[in-house]
């Protein structure tokens, strides 16, 4: 058993991308949710909500560049469907698949069958997206 943690998930979400799967998942469904709006205005949407948000830190006014603003009602789903999404990459795995693989947000519950290696896997994981980092959470 071992557990994993995503560094940094919400600030290390890039935006456009998650945006880009959220609209992938809603339109490309065999029967699309009845949605009063089309991909692009959704996209719209989407992008006045949680791009280049502004922030005061010290008393100056930053805009948030990419990764999902903490507090942004949206960055739980967006993050979460991000996510979601490079999991799929499980599916591919021919060696060192894993019996139970359990996320929460950013936490994960991993049992491995006997003879796998822990840290080749690790750093495998961590070829699915240059933004995301999993790390070995060690409990004491």
């Amino acid at each position: 058993m071992v557990s994993f943690d995503v560094d940094n998930l919400y600030t290390n979400v890039p935006v456009h991308e998650a945006i880009e799967i959220t609209l992938d998942m809603l339109f490309k469904r065999p029967t699309p949710p009845p949605i009063p709006f089309t991909r692009p205005q959704l996209k719209g949407l989407l992008e006045i909500a949680v791009c280049g948000i502004p922030f005061r830190f010290l008393d100056k006014i930053y805009i948030q560049i990419d990764g999902v603003a903490m507090g942004s009602p949206l960055g739980p789903i967006l993050a979460d469907l991000f996510m979601s999404n490079i999991e799929q990459k499980l599916n591919k795995f021919s060696t060192n698949k894993p019996l139970v693989w359990i996320r929460y947000v950013d936490d994960i519950f991993y049992i491995f069958k006997k003879q796998q290696n822990i840290n080749d896997f690790l750093m495998r994981i961590n070829k699915w997206h240059p933004n995301i980092e999993f790390i070995i959470e060690r409990k004491m």
